[in-house]
C-alpha cells in the first residue's frame, strides 16, 4: 500500500472498462471478416488472436508509446477503410497483413493505456477484475448484441473508432498529456479530422453499395443483400450478395428471367456436367447441389428431372424464393434441403452405405469468396460417390480470387480412382455472366471434353486435405 495514492474515480473504473472490450471486440470482429471473407480454418482464428495477446505482453512490459502508437493507429485507420472501400479483388495477403496490422495498433493503444492507468497494488483486483468484464462486454457485443442489432458488419468499424475516440479521451485526462484541458489546438483539429475521414471511409461504401437494396438479412452465417441494378450491356438485374460477393443475379424484363447468369450461364462447367451427361438423352437426370445461392442451376432441369439443393443458411432459402423465380419457374421437381451440405448428405446415407443416387452433384458452398474445408476432405469425396451414380460428375466450383483450389480438388480425384475435367466460361456482360472455372470429377471424362473451354486436368501437382489436416497457405494465390 501507498498512503496517499488517490483511489481511482468512477471515470477511472469506465474506461478501464471500455478499453478492455474495445480490444476484445476488435479481436472478434477482425476475426469475423478475416474468416468471412477467405476461410474459417485454424490459422485464421490463431492469428488474430495471437496478435492480441502479444499486445498484452507489450503493452504491460512497458513498451507501449502513445505517440507513436497513435500514429500507427491512424495509419491503420486509413487502410483499413481503403480495403472496405475496395471489391473483393484485394489480394489476401494484403487484406490479412492490413487486418492483422490495424488490430495490432488499436489493442497496443487500448491495452497501453490499460497498463499507463494501472492503480496501486492495494487497488489491482478491481482492476484486473474491470479488465476481465470490459473483455467479456467486448466479445458478447460482437458475438450476440451486433447479430440482433446490426444490419450490417458495422462492428468492426465501430470498435475501430471507439479505440481513437478512447485515445483522444485518456489525452484529455491524463494530468502528463500536453494535450490536457484543450492544449495544443491544432493537435485536437488533427485527432478530430482523422476520426471524421476514418467514420466516412468506412461509412459511405457500404452506402454507396446498398443503392437499390430490397432486403437486407443478417444472421450467424453473414449479411445478405437483395439488389436491384442496372448494367449498360444487360439491362436491369436483381443480385443477391454475401458480403463483397454476388451469389446469383437474375435478368429482369420479360423473357428474360429464365437466363442463367453469373458463374452458371450457358457454357459454364456447371451446364456442361448437366448438358454433356451420358443420361441427357436417354431420361431424367437426378441433380443434387450444395448451395442454393439465388437458385440459378435450376434453370438448367427439365421436366422430369429431380433437382436437391442442401442450403445451411435459411435466410438464402427466404430469400431466393421471395426475390428470384429460378426455382419455381423450373420445370422440374426442386426440392431444398436446410442444413450443412456434408451432414445432411451423411444423414441421407442408407444401412448398406448407399445414399440418394444423383447423376450429378454441384459443390458450391461457398461463404463470401470462402471455402469450408470439411467440404473438400477425402472423407467428403468417399461421401459424395456413396451418393452418386457409377457413371456420374461431380462439379466444384472453384472460381476464387484468393485460393487455387484445383490441386486439392485433384488430390481427392486421385484418392477415389477419377479423372478431371477444367471448364472455363469466359465473361459475357450482354447476359451477367461471369468467367467462371470449374473442375469436373468423373470416370470417363470423354462426353465433357466436348464441351467449348474444357480441357482435361493433368492429375499432379496435387494436394490432398483431410478431416484432419488441411493447409490454407499451399493454396493461396
Amino acid at each position: 500500500a501507498h498512503p496517499g495514492a488517490p483511489d481511482p474515480t468512477p471515470g477511472t473504473f469506465v474506461l478501464w472498462f471500455l478499453l478492455a472490450a474495445c480490444g476484445s471486440g476488435l479481436l472478434l470482429a477482425i476475426t469475423n471478416q478475416m474468416t468471412l471473407d477467405v476461410a474459417s480454418v485454424p490459422f485464421l482464428w490463431v492469428m488474430p488472436l495471437a496478435v492480441y495477446l502479444v499486445t498484452f505482453i507489450l503493452a504491460f512490459s512497458g513498451l507501449y508509446s502513445r505517440v507513436a502508437f497513435g500514429a500507427l493507429l491512424a495509419f491503420g485507420l486509413g487502410i483499413e477503410a481503403l480495403l472496405e472501400a475496395g471489391d473483393a479483388s484485394v489480394p489476401i495477403l494484403l487484406q490479412l497483413m492490413g487486418g492483422a496490422g490495424v488490430l495490432f495498433a488499436a489493442c497496443m493503444v487500448c491495452h497501453g493505456e490499460l497498463a499507463r492507468s494501472a492503480p496501486e497494488p492495494k487497488h489491482l483486483t478491481a482492476f484486473y477484475l474491470t479488465m476481465a468484464g470490459g473483455g467479456a462486454a467486448g466479445g458478447a457485443a460482437v458475438s450476440l448484441g451486433a447479430p440482433l442489432l446490426l444490419t450490417d458488419f458495422w462492428e468492426l468499424a465501430a470498435f475501430l473508432l471507439l479505440a481513437w475516440f478512447l485515445l483522444g479521451v485518456v489525452m484529455w485526462t491524463d494530468p502528463a498529456s500536453r494535450m490536457r484541458a484543450g492544449g495544443r489546438p491544432w493537435a485536437w483539429r488533427g485527432l478530430l479530422l482523422v476520426g471524421v475521414v476514418a467514420g466516412a471511409g468506412f461509412v459511405l461504401p457500404v452506402v454507396s453499395r446498398d443503392g437499390g437494396t430490397l432486403a437486407r438479412e443478417r444472421n450467424f452465417y453473414g449479411v445478405l443483400h437483395v439488389l436491384d441494378g442496372t448494367s449498360p450491356e444487360a439491362g436491369r438485374i436483381r443480385g443477391l450478395r454475401h458480403g463483397r460477393i454476388l451469389h446469383g443475379s437474375q435478368l429482369q424484363g420479360s423473357g428474360r428471367l429464365g437466363v442463367a447468369t453469373t458463374y452458371y450461364g450457358s457454357g459454364s462447367g456447371a451446364h456442361e456436367a448437366i448438358r454433356q451427361h451420358p443420361r441427357r438423352a436417354t431420361g431424367p437426370l437426378r441433380i443434387g447441389i450444395v448451395g442454393e445461392g439465388a437458385g440459378t442451376l435450376a434453370v438448367w432441369a427439365q421436366a422430369g428431372d429431380t433437382v436437391r439443393f442442401y442450403e445451411i443458411d435459411p435466410a438464402v432459402i427466404d430469400l431466393a424464393r421471395r426475390y428470384f423465380t429460378f426455382i419455381d419457374d423450373s420445370p422440374a421437381t426442386v426440392e431444398v434441403v436446410l442444413g450443412d451440405g456434408r451432414l445432411s448428405l451423411e444423414r441421407n446415407l442408407e444401412p448398406g452405405g448407399a445414399g440418394h443416387r444423383y447423376d450429378v452433384l454441384v459443390i458450391d458452398a461457398f461463404s463470401g469468396d470462402a471455402i469450408p474445408t470439411h467440404l473438400l476432405s477425402v472423407e467428403a469425396a468417399d461421401l459424395y460417390w456413396a451418393h452418386l451414380e457409377t457413371d456420374g460428375v461431380l462439379a466444384f466450383n472453384v472460381t476464387n480470387r484468393h485460393l487455387n483450389l484445383a490441386p486439392v480438388i485433384r488430390g481427392l480425384a486421385a484418392h477415389t480412382g477419377h479423372r478431371v475435367v477444367r471448364v472455363e466460361r469466359q465473361a459475357d456482360a450482354a447476359f451477367d455472366i461471369a468467367f467462371s472455372r470449374w473442375l469436373l470429377v468423373t470416370r470417363d471424362p470423354a462426353p465433357f471434353l466436348a464441351a467449348d473451354g474444357a480441357t482435361p486436368e493433368p492429375p499432379e501437382p496435387s494436394r490432398r486435405w483431410t478431416d484432419r489436416f488441411s493447409n490454407l497457405l499451399h493454396v493461396l494465390r
